[in-house]
């Protein structure tokens, strides 16, 4: 007998009729995976913590000028009442990136530089934790 699988909810799909109605069925789902239009994993919202996590490399999805991080407007839209904060890890140099998502709403700026409408927050208004930094886990470890 062959089970069948759940479709998972992704970026752009409509919810259900009976539950289009409820923005609470996200929180039914602990962690949804946002996905871009070719199936990507874009980033990853954690309900339970309200939490939207993204892991990029900055050598090629940060921004040189200015120095920022840039999210898909559109999805950042769709889930935005659905979490509190955000975290970029860099996968190139280890460093996570934290803001909190009213501090992003305050700051952020909006670009359109090929890869549709994004929204983008200057670097020096991220919280940076920097795991190649003794003195800085000397900091976090006494908090």
């Amino acid at each position: 007998m062959t089970r069948l699988r759940k479709p998972r909810l992704a970026l752009g799909d409509a919810l259900p009729p009976a539950r289009a109605q409820h923005q609470e069925v996200l929180v039914m789902v602990k962690k949804l995976y946002l996905r871009l239009s070719d199936g990507r994993i874009y980033a990853q919202l954690d309900t339970t913590q309200r939490l939207l996590t993204r892991r990029a490399h900055s050598s090629k999805h940060f921004l040189r000028r200015p120095p920022a991080i840039a999210l898909d407007a559109h999805s950042y839209d769709l889930y935005r009442p659905h979490f509190d904060a955000l975290h970029i890890y860099d996968l190139d140099t280890g460093r996570e990136y934290r803001i909190s998502a009213t501090d992003f709403d305050n700051y952020r700026f909006e670009i359109q530089r090929g890869y549709g409408r994004q929204y983008a927050v200057c670097l020096n208004r991220w919280q940076c934790i920097d795991p190649n930094n003794p003195q800085q886990q000397l900091t976090l470890m006494e908090v």
